[in-house]
């Protein structure tokens, strides 16, 4: 147990541990299904653009419409099956802390470190209360909902929204896969039709019904995880938590729907409301809060000071506003 602590602490390039730059899960089990799932896409791409429509349309205005409408779909489908398995679902560092912890003062800290918090036995780290661990992963990830091979990552707050996307790309692909193929050999029925390619046509439906169907579950299932905020391993232990439903999964600062919730691009939270969804504190936020509060207190700070709002990268691609004092122009003489 003290050999995997080590090993996950120790730098790496890619992979789950504490501190690897590129987030990459290397099970061979999630690696297959994940080659798998681009294969399947790419295998579709195919099939549809070269066997269905082209023969059918050439280069015809509606011809290149569906392929270009198919392939962009094809695209972002992959795009987003990327971001889910490459982005940190929302791992614990090492070194987070109670939020207590960061704001209380000075005589208390000396009480409430004494204190016993909820900590991983296989981390060995503070766990923030909608934390879990993940086996696979070898971490603790916040609101983590499940892991799943298809994109060979956990589905926590991190990725939540690039999974969906992923579920809610194939699910299309799917249905307007079937569609082509049902308008294109309707008439079959009467007159005969091309038998070239046939094969590669019946493997499409049969991939387009089972992938359709099990994405459409999937993104049933995930409907009430969306709206309430309450993760599947949450109701299996029957816990619930504050949290901020549908902002959680797609950021921002309202709950309208918006572009951004239809394109893969990477999710940011207001900084107000970082600590909430995290469940953490930095240990060296708790050394700057210290050194604000100092500077706070001098009289020579302009409390009526600009502010200017700087966005910041976390590890995994997502990031949070935060805002800093603007600084002046400083002209030379």
């Amino acid at each position: 147990m003290r050999y995997e602590y080590d090993q996950r602490r120790r730098p790496s390039k890619c992979g789950t541990g504490f501190r690897s730059s590129i987030w990459l899960n290397w099970d061979c089990c999630g690696l297959v299904c994940a080659a798998i799932s681009w294969f399947l896409i790419a295998y579709a791409e195919y099939v549809v653009v070269g066997i269905v429509l082209f023969p059918w349309m050439g280069t015809s205005f509606f011809g290149v419409l569906h392929t270009c409408i198919f392939s962009l779909l094809c695209f972002l489908a992959l795009v987003s099956h990327g971001k889910a398995m490459m982005t940190d679902p929302g791992s614990v560092p090492d070194d987070a802390i109670p939020i207590p912890l960061k704001y209380a003062p000075r005589e208390e800290l000396n009480r409430l470190e004494e204190q016993r918090y909820r900590t991983c036995r296989r981390c060995k780290i503070y766990k923030p209360a909608r934390a879990h661990h993940c086996s696979i992963c070898e971490r603790c990830v916040v609101k983590m909902d499940h892991h799943c091979p298809w994109v060979n990552n956990c589905v926590g707050l991190g990725n939540h929204k690039f999974f969906l996307l992923f579920v809610f790309y194939v699910f299309l692909l799917a249905t307007y896969a079937m569609v082509l193929v049902v308008i294109r050999y309707s008439h079959c029925m009467n007159e005969t039709c091309a038998t070239t390619g046939a094969v590669h046509v019946i493997c499409l439906c049969l991939e387009s019904v089972l992938f359709g169907l099990f994405t459409m579950c999937m993104m049933c299932d995930q409907y009430s995880v969306i709206t309430t905020g309450t993760t599947q391993i949450d109701r299996l232990k029957g816990e619930t938590s504050e949290n901020l439903g549908i902002r959680e999964v797609f950021g921002g600062m309202s709950n309208k729907i918006s572009l951004h919730w239809f394109l893969p691009v990477n999710i940011a939270f207001p900084e107000s409301v970082k600590e909430q969804l995290l469940g953490y504190a930095l240990e060296s936020t708790r050394t700057i809060e210290e050194d604000e509060e100092v500077a706070f207190l001098d009289p020579s700070v302009n409390d009526g000071a600009e502010t200017t709002t700087e966005k910041v990268i976390l590890e995994g691609g997502w990031s949070v506003e935060k805002h800093v004092p603007k600084q002046e122009d400083i002209h030379v003489v």
